[in-house]
């Protein structure tokens, strides 16, 4: 009996098993399925087609950004090569070509006059205003610095001063100074402090520049005072310079045959070149900006893209700069512009005369057009290249139709001698 209830049990364990087993792996029964509502699915959608959106955006601005870091590396190539070409000598060949109002020293020499001229004529004329104004107890002030930094100063660096007094009192008492320390120093031109011509240079620019900016704050064309802020920045270019000479030739002659350190006078001539590089730079950013405004007559504005370029590969060649490349890049984007115009306009004229016949006048201008398109095409970028060699191809095939032409011409005239 007792066997029977044991197998009983034993059998009830077993099947209580099997049916947990069955429980544990198929699992208790699903919930039934909630759809989403009508609401959730709109919001659903929206949110995948922004997505979507964002993801193309990205793409696009991924593949964009990809030929424009190409084209910036392209064009930096590109300038870093045109100024290995150019010299690193700064010597008289280099201001006769570059500089526009002093070349050279005759030139300066020139300007130090007709300084000296306007600071004798305000000085007449304030002496007697002086006179006029004054009780007799008053003595007038014998000290440039005093017409410099005071009397003009004292509009230059006015919160507004009236445009007539940066014309005429301010431009009047920075020469009366300058010509008030050339008679300080009995009228030798040399042995003027240089602190006192400094400030007389830093204060024409800054008067200058007030000018331009009120020009073009009124819609006027600011060409006069610009040209004039060349005129200035050439004259601190070519004094600085000429100043390094002296100091060299002096200091080989001083130190070369004794002991003394030349520490004084390399620190001098440091400064001096510093500010020559100075001038250089804000040169080439003038011409930059000449070249920008320059809409209509484009050789002009070829030649300021080019003096710009010149003035700037120095600097660079001097010390690398930064701001020099980043002019750099924008005289090279003009003067490719330029070339590519010029090339379109020889190949216009090639095409004329070949029509008409004149298949000399023609072949010059094919010339000219192809060596225009060579020339833009070691300054242009990459994704620029393109176009312009689709376009040499198409030149290339004018140019052979024209020299099949002029053969042809040349076999047919009875005048031209042929081999028997």
């Amino acid at each position: 009996m007792k066997t029977s209830i044991a197998l009983i049990a034993g059998v009830v364990l077993l099947l209580g098993g099997l049916a947990g087993g069955a429980v544990f792996v198929l699992g208790s029964p699903e919930p039934k399925e909630q759809r989403p509502t009508p609401a959730e699915s709109a919001l659903e959608r929206v949110e995948k087609a922004i997505a979507a959106r964002d993801s193309l955006r990205e793409e696009k601005e991924r593949l964009a950004w990809q030929p424009s870091q190409q084209d910036d590396a392209d064009i930096r190539r590109i300038v870093e090569a045109k100024v290995a070409e150019t010299s690193e000598n700064i010597d008289e060949a280099f201001f006769e070509e570059l500089f526009t109002f002093i070349p050279n020293t005759d030139s300066l020499l020139a300007y130090r006059e007709d300084l000296l001229r306007q600071g004798a004529a305000y000085d007449v004329d304030y002496s007697a205003e002086f006179a006029a104004q004054g009780d007799g107890r008053k003595v007038q002030s014998r000290d440039p610095r005093f017409y410099i930094n005071t009397k003009a100063g004292e509009i230059i660096h006015a919160p507004s001063p009236p445009e007539r007094l940066l014309r005429g009192a301010a431009k009047g008492f920075l020469a009366l100074g300058v010509y008030r320390e050339y008679l300080l120093k009995e009228k030798v031109w040399a042995d003027m402090r240089p602190e006192i011509m400094t400030t007389y240079f830093q204060k024409s620019v800054k008067r200058l520049q007030m000018l331009i900016e009120i020009e073009q704050q009124k819609g006027r064309n600011p060409a006069l005072d610009r040209q004039e802020l060349v005129r200035i920045r050439e004259v601190i270019a070519m004094d600085r310079y000429l100043r390094m000479g002296e100091a060299r030739a002096v200091a080989t002659e001083r130190y070369s045959q004794t002991t003394y350190s030349a520490a004084s006078a390399t620190s001098r001539i440091g400064q001096w070149r510093k500010t020559l590089k100075e001038q250089l730079l804000e040169l080439g950013r003038l011409y930059v900006d000449a070249a920008v405004a320059e809409t209509r007559y484009f050789g002009k504005r070829q030649e300021h893209a080019d003096r710009s370029f010149k003035a700037l590969a120095m600097v660079h060649r001097m010390n690398p700069s930064g701001d020099a490349l980043s002019l750099m890049i924008k005289a090279n984007r003009i003067q490719r512009d330029y070339l590519w115009r010029m090339a379109k306009s020889h190949w216009k004229r090639a095409k004329k005369a070949d029509n008409v016949g004149d298949l000399a006048l023609a072949g010059e201008e094919y010339l000219l057009a192809k060596r225009r398109y060579l020339q833009a095409l070691s300054r242009i970028e990459g994704s620029k290249q393109k176009s312009l060699y689709k376009e040499l191809r198409v030149l290339q095939g004018d140019i052979r139709s024209w020299y099949h032409e002029k053969n042809a011409e040349e076999e047919d005239d009875p005048a031209v001698p042929t081999e028997s």
